[in-house]
């Protein structure tokens, strides 16, 4: 046998051997599953999650759909610090400097971390816009704006009006106003200010043996000096130190949420919006702090986005997610 007769023969050897490989390998599937037994993985239940979802399509220059995705995290905590600020850095990417002043000022009104970095960047923007927004001495409606050298509030003074206040200490103490009893308790009105000179309000409301009690209003600063005003962002009771009974909260005006509290734990019906146009987000119910029983959200658009029930904080039984077009995204059936 030539050389070249046993090349030949190897070759056809090894060509008949992959042939088998291959025929007897199985074949990979190309259909689409059942909607049913879609893993819905890729729909974070969580703040964090829709946060970093946020983060991904950010990197990805897709603003919009960022923007959507850090309005589900504010329908899960309207508070939540980080995604106001991501959703203001997701409108300042978009050039909508006015609404990206809007989100980081609610984000420092929420406690963002880096609060004095932002506030250098909300005032940046505001000059960089040509933005200044004018003191008003309009009266204290729900989030209207307020200017400078407003009543500490008659709600605060009713909530207290049982305490004897000549037995109690006022207190100035930098931008607070407060009183105190003998053993230093704080108790009766309390007034917090944003500024020295304090005529821009940051809180009123009042304090029974050293907690919170009573009606409570906060204020949220908005514009760049000198034109500085303050703008209604929370109102609600309080009961022993503790969030009790329904509140109400605001962004620039807009409402963003109101729903029930009891011990300083979400309990009882809500509802929240978008925080740009006040378009309807999520309602449903919570109980002791977790959701519980049917809920449903919504697309900024008003088109329904998600519907299911709840027990316990988890997600339970058939829940069901769209597309804004109407077109079904994923449906599951879930099982504790």
């Amino acid at each position: 046998m030539t050389v070249m007769k046993y090349i030949s023969l190897i070759i056809a050897i090894l060509l008949l051997a992959l042939a088998y490989t291959v025929a007897s390998s199985p074949i990979p599937t190309t259909s689409t599953p059942d909607s049913q037994t879609l893993n819905s993985s890729s729909e974070p239940t969580t703040v964090e999650g829709w946060n970093a979802k946020g983060q991904a399509l950010y990197s990805q220059g897709k603003y919009d759909e960022a923007i959507f995705a850090y309005g589900n995290a504010l329908g899960l905590n309207q508070n939540d610090a980080v995604a106001w600020r991501n959703m203001g850095a997701a409108y300042e990417a978009k050039g909508d400097i006015d609404k990206a002043i809007q989100c980081y000022e609610k984000a420092v009104t929420s406690g963002v971390p880096d609060e004095e970095a932002l506030r250098a960047k909300i005032s940046e923007l505001a000059n960089r816009n040509g933005q200044g927004v004018p003191v008003s001495s309009s009266s204290q409606a729900p989030g209207e704006v307020i200017g400078q050298n407003q009543n500490p509030g008659s709600d605060a003074v009713q909530n207290c009006s049982s305490l004897d206040y000549s037995k109690l200490y006022k207190q100035e103490v930098g931008r607070l106003v407060f009183y105190t009893d003998s053993s230093a308790k704080r108790q009766g009105t309390y007034t917090e200010y944003y500024d020295p000179n304090k005529t821009l309000l940051k809180s009123t409301g009042c304090y029974l043996n050293d907690k919170k009690s009573g009606h409570w209003i906060f204020w949220s600063l908005r514009g760049n000096w000198p034109n500085l005003s303050v703008t209604k962002s929370d109102e609600g009771d309080y009961k022993d130190g503790m969030k009790n009974g329904r509140w109400i909260g605001w962004n620039n005006g807009i409402k963003v949420y109101e729903g029930d509290f009891k011990d300083g734990k979400e309990d009882g019906h809500w509802i929240t919006y978008w925080p740009i146009s006040g378009n309807k987000s999520s309602e449903g119910d919570y109980k002791n702090g977790m959701h519980e029983g049917h809920w449903m959200d919504w697309f900024d658009s008003g088109k329904i986005w998600h519907e299911g029930d709840y027990r316990d904080n988890n997600q339970v039984g058939n829940w069901t997610s769209w597309h804004e077009d109407g077109s079904i995204d994923f449906s599951h059936h879930y099982s504790l």
